[in-house]
Parts: structure tokens; sequence; C-alpha cells
């Protein structure tokens, strides 16, 4: 089917105006993806994520003196090893958590400042699916973060149901707890690109 001269000049002008209108406004575009990320976080954040009490803090301290007074010296030595041990594990999982959180900030601006580049592929034929992808992206990691309070509201949860007879079984559990929610959150970014057809 041929296409008149008109028409084909039509065509260009068009596609020309429309790529001037995006490149022009890829930052509120982009912008606008993470505002509503956010208010979508906000609004679960502040109905889910509530302080919880576990079973450990209701237990209390004299619990603890009692069961740390009927233990002779041999056992309250290996109960010194496993709390310096649990201590030491829980401060490699706060700072791995850290570096989770601090990684996707670096992540989200980077992608942010190069936003005009694939922005300028959306109208081409060809190279429209760069421009598509990126957008993906950005909603994967505008929603990253959804996905990271819901591993810590079930992290809350988790450590809210633990019923214990002794504090260094607590201390485990709560350890264990722990290595689980570091790894779902190095999996929440893996699983918000998989929601959103991201590569």
């Amino acid at each position: 089917m041929l296409i008149s001269f008109e028409s084909f000049f039509f065509i260009i002008i068009f596609k020309a105006c429309v790529a001037v209108y995006v490149l022009s406004h890829c930052w509120e575009i982009t912008l606008a993806i993470f505002d509503v990320g956010s208010s979508i976080v906000t609004s679960v954040s502040a109905g889910y994520l509530t302080p919880t009490a576990s079973s450990l803090g209701i237990w209390g301290l004299n619990a603890f003196d009692a069961e740390i007074s009927a233990m002779n010296v041999g056992e309250l030595m290996a109960a010194c090893l496993e709390a310096i041990l649990v201590n030491t594990a829980m401060s490699i999982m706060s700072v791995l958590i850290e570096v989770v959180l601090f990684g996707r900030m670096m992540e989200i601006y980077m992608y942010i400042s190069v936003a005009p580049i694939p922005f300028s592929t959306l109208i081409n034929k060809e190279w429209g699916m760069i421009g598509t992808n990126y957008i993906r992206t950005l909603c994967a990691l505008a929603f990253q973060t959804f996905f990271i309070i819901i591993c810590v509201v079930i992290f809350n949860a988790l450590v809210a149901s633990i019923v214990t007879t002794t504090l260094i079984k607590g201390m485990w559990d709560v350890l264990l707890y722990t290595v689980l929610l570091c790894m779902m959150l190095f999996k929440s970014g893996t699983i918000s690109r998989s929601i959103f057809n991201a590569h």
C-alpha cells in the first residue's frame, strides 16, 4: 500500500511532535511512576507496619535471670558463645539489609539519570522496546519497596509468633527469621521485575 507524500509528511511531523513532547516531559513521567509507587507504599505501610511484641519480650527479664541462675559454668559459657554467635550474625544481617536498601536507591538514581535516552526510543518502531522495557523497569523499581514492606510485615508476624521456653532458642529463632528476611529482600527486585516483565 502506497502512502501519499502528504500522509507521510504528516506521520513524520506527528511522530516528531510526540517525541519532543515525551522527551521534554520524561522527568515528569519518571517521577510520576515513582509517585504512584510511593503512595501505594505509604498506604500499605501505614496500615500494616505496626510495632509487634514477641513472646521474648513478654517472657521478660525475670525468666531470663531465673534461667541464667539455674545454669552451671559450662552451660553459661555455651550460652555466652551462642549469644556472641547470634549477635555477630545479626550484625552481619543488618549490614546486608542496609546494602539491599542503599543499593536499591543507587539503582533508582542510575535509572533516572539516563531517562531521556530510553524515552527517545519510544516512538521508533524498531527501537521502541528499549523505551517500553525502561518504563517496565521503572515500575518494577517503584514497586520493589512494596515487596520489601511485605517482607518486613511477614517478618514482624513471624517474630511475634515465636513461642519459646528458653532465651537461647528464642535468639536462634529470631536469627533464622532475620536470615529469611535478608534472603527475601535480596529477591524482592527479581520478584518485582518478573511481575512487570522487565528484563
